[in-house]
C-alpha cells in the first residue's frame, strides 16, 4: 500500500483504502480500480492523497515523498509540530494521520 498524492495517480491504478469527501461520503472502496472520471471526482471533492495498492514503488513509476524519510526523522518532526495539536485527542486515527501528514509536509519543505 502506498500513500500517493492525487496529481500522481492514474487510471488503472487499484485503491487499498476507501476514499471519503470531506463530509464523509464514500466516493470509491477499497479495491476499486480508478478511472479518469474517479481522478476527477476526487479533484472535484477536495482529495488530496489516496493509497493505492502496489508492492513495489517502481512498479507503478512513482516516487513518494515519504519513501526518503526515515522513521526517526518523521518521529523527531511530530515531536516538534506535537504543540500545535495540544488541543486534539491524539489517540484518534484522523488527527494521528493529520499530525502525521503535517510533518511530512514540514519534512519536504525543508529539503526544498
Amino acid at each position: 500500500m502506498t500513500s500517493i498524492s492525487i496529481d500522481q495517480a492514474q487510471a488503472k491504478m487499484t485503491l487499498a483504502s476507501d476514499v471519503f469527501g470531506r463530509n464523509g461520503r464514500l466516493l470509491a472502496t477499497q479495491g476499486t480500480v480508478i478511472s479518469e472520471q474517479h481522478l476527477l471526482a476526487f479533484r472535484t471533492w477536495g482529495i488530496r492523497e489516496i493509497e493505492i495498492v502496489s508492492a513495489d514503488n517502481n512498479e507503478t513509476g512513482i516516487k513518494t515523498v515519504t519513501d526518503a524519510i526515515s522513521a526517526e526523522q518523521l518521529k523527531e518532526t511530530m515531536e516538534q509540530i506535537q504543540p500545535r495539536f495540544c488541543l486534539n485527542n491524539l489517540s484518534h486515527p484522523l488527527i494521528a494521520d493529520l499530525m502525521r501528514l503535517c510533518a511530512i509536509r514540514r519534512i519536504s519543505a525543508d529539503e526544498n
